[in-house]
């Protein structure tokens, strides 16, 4: 999960966490989701990172 985390801070797409955790795009969707939303409670202003293809979580 840490790599997942840092790809999502980096703003990596969920296809190059996902090839870099060794995880599917299916569950790195899931992780990603879940720290948007944690971000978000925790009053961050944080930009949507975009899947593969381009579309924001």
């Amino acid at each position: 999960m840490n790599v997942i985390r840092t790809c999502w801070v980096m703003g990596d797409t969920i296809t190059e966490a996902a090839v870099k955790s060794t995880r599917s795009t299916s569950y790195v969707h899931k992780v990603y989701k879940r720290l948007a939303e944690s971000a978000s409670s925790d009053g961050q202003h944080l930009v949507p990172v975009p899947d593969a293809a381009g579309v924001a979580l």
